[in-house]
């Protein structure tokens, strides 16, 4: 210290560089600590907590404060501004003895409060505080609420902004389990419902924390991992965290709050993704092109393979010898490409989707440069337009079609997108309301075509039943190309009064609007157009689309009665005393009448 002080400051701004002086301490004369001046480090700071300021809320796991705050009366003020550093993503699990109303200025938070069911007379609960630079609360799905004499559990589930490849969601669950409780009671109830989010979650990210007291949650669990290894309590370490993955999380003592006896556990994210733990592995496949196939196809033709029959008279043997000849002029023929396959690659990312991928990202590059965003608008209608293409093929109805009538063309869309189709239509179905046409029986809940035809039976045998003169007149509806006719502005507008959200409306709109079709038969194909009539015949959207815009096509009059299964329609007259009016008056069998005459 002396010998910087006595420095010349004034000399050392006065010359361009500082000569060095043998008599300074050695902390000051050594440079790059050994090495060579020309290879100067990074001057990058090591250690878990700063990673954690560069990933910022960009962290692979969030960053945990595990607080026991009970009494909260004299911890309000802290709880104002929550003691999460700056920068810092995550949550802050917080076990409550006295649930208070949430004070002005907290991050928005989630509550489990204690009930009756407890066996306390005092109040409490856990609760969960949110950093929104992390994951806002649109995002967060409430799993699990439960309180007992031995188990208090809050279990909540998170789209963060950012998540690694290897995982869908992060899910966090807040445990308290009183002393008094029973420890094995407790942990059978809290591996159920574990259980449970697994199954139901399979890639999601899962991590318990909480006051266990003198519960060991890997009695019950044997593939989880505790992260806080230093006593919490006194020499007694009842507060834990767990994951399913090893080294995931370092615990870091923090003051306790306020007056509390529970130490303050602030939990720093060690978790490397997938992508940085494996290295790329280099994997060797077969280069097919035409010329390949070609001559591979020259050599087959060339082979002799009566050879091989006269060779040996066992089937094994002869398939055996068959299927290595072949393997042999496979590799002989096609060449062969070396490719690195990342750890985060998905296998049906070719060269062909990376090269739009890297197209639609240089666009927006330049468009954000230029102002201009017209190409990267048109490139990315591109790659959402090749989702809804689809090929025309003809089914023949018939095992000996004799005519055009005798095809049905049916729309073959991606497998992809059918499985994203399943999904919309489980979603509208659970979102349709319960007082929609009782007598559609096509993409119902529990109803089958068994079930339309045992309510059409019964109603006629009831019917004839009543009196001698009664009688029953049915109409078979069988409409021809009947998604074809499906009007979409009117199809938007029955959905927005079904109650479904306007955004899904528009994704409807969207996906049957500008659809690329084209026509296969054979070999032969035609060129693509685009359609914007109907719904594809083939698609999984199509029959649910078109019930739902034929729900309001029901009977005026009670003796008459429309029975309906997706496009499958029967109206059937209850006639009685020979008065056929009401039967006759209805739109479907009016339309018919006038069509005939």
């Amino acid at each position: 210290r002396d010998a910087l002080i006595s420095l010349d400051l004034h000399n050392t701004h006065l010359k361009p560089s500082l000569t060095p002086d043998p008599r300074w301490p050695t902390e000051i004369l050594r440079e790059n600590k050994g090495c060579d001046a020309s290879k100067r480090p990074r001057r990058k700071r090591a250690g878990i907590r700063n990673r954690l300021r560069t990933w910022a809320h960009r962290a692979p796991l969030p960053s945990i404060l595990l607080a026991n705050v009970q009494p909260l009366d004299n911890k309000l003020d802290n709880l104002q501004v929550p003691p999460v550093p700056e920068g810092h993503s995550g949550l802050q699990p917080t076990l409550l003895h006295r649930i208070m109303a949430e004070p002005s200025g907290t991050k928005p938070s989630y509550r489990m409060d204690r009930t009756a069911d407890s066996g306390k007379s005092r109040g409490g609960g856990v609760c969960v505080m949110v950093n929104n630079s992390w994951c806002n609360d649109v995002s967060v799905v409430t799993l699990a609420r439960s309180c007992s004499s031995n188990l208090e559990l809050l279990a909540l589930k998170f789209h963060p902004f950012y998540i690694p490849h290897e995982f869908t969601s992060v899910i966090v669950d807040t445990v308290y389990i009183p002393p008094q409780a029973n420890p094995d009671t407790a942990l059978c109830e809290l591996h159920e419902a574990l259980t449970q989010f697994q199954v139901q979650h399979r890639d999601a990210a899962l991590i318990l924390v909480g006051d266990f007291n003198s519960a060991n949650l890997k009695r019950a669990v044997s593939n989880l991992y505790q992260h806080v290894t230093f006593p919490t309590r006194g020499n007694r370490t009842p507060d834990h965290c767990y994951t399913p993955y090893k080294d995931s999380y370092n615990a870091r003592a923090h003051p306790p709050f306020g007056e509390s006896d529970h130490t303050a556990i602030f939990l720093i994210p060690k978790y490397k993704q997938r992508l940085k733990r494996q290295t790329p592995v280099q994997r060797e496949v077969a280069h097919w092109t035409d010329q390949s196939v070609a001559a591979l196809q020259d050599a087959l033709d060339d082979a002799d393979w009566n050879m091989f029959r006269r060779s040996t008279d066992d089937v094994s043997k002869y398939t055996e010898a068959v299927v290595g000849f072949i393997g042999k002029l496979v590799d002989d023929t096609i060449s062969k490409a070396t490719i690195k396959m990342f750890p985060n690659q998905t296998p049906w990312v070719d060269k062909t989707i990376c090269e739009d991928l890297n197209s639609r990202t240089a666009a927006y590059n330049m468009g954000i440069i230029s102002g201009n965003m017209d190409e990267y608008k048109s490139g990315a209608y591109g790659v959402r337009r090749c989702f809804k293409r689809s090929t025309i093929v003809a089914v023949p109805k018939k095992s000996r079609p004799s005519g055009l009538n005798n095809y049905r063309p049916v729309a073959l869309t991606l497998v992809v997108m059918k499985c994203f189709e399943k999904l919309v239509r489980d979603f509208i179905t659970s979102s349709l309301p319960a007082s929609m046409d009782p007598l559609q029986f096509g993409y119902s809940h529990n109803r089958f075509t068994d079930d339309a035809i045992t309510h059409l039976l019964q109603t006629i045998l009831t019917h004839l039943d009543k009196g001698r003169g009664n009688y029953v007149k049915m109409l078979f509806v069988d409409y021809n190309s009947a998604f074809n006719t499906i009007i979409l502005s009117l199809l938007t507008t029955k959905l927005e009064d079904l109650g479904l959200h306007p955004s899904l409306c528009d994704w409807i709109s969207n996906f049957l609007t500008d659809r690329p079709q084209l026509v296969q038969v054979g070999k032969c194909v035609s060129c693509t157009l685009p359609l914007s009539t109907g719904a594809p015949q083939g698609c999984v959207l199509s029959p649910l689309l078109y019930s739902l815009y034929t729900h309001d096509c029901v009977a005026t009059s009670s003796s008459t009665i429309i029975v309906k299964f997706a496009d499958d329609t029967v109206v059937m007259g209850l006639i009685s005393e020979n008065n056929e009016r009401a039967y006759l008056e209805e739109k479907i069998i009016s339309s018919y009448t006038s069509a005939r005459q």
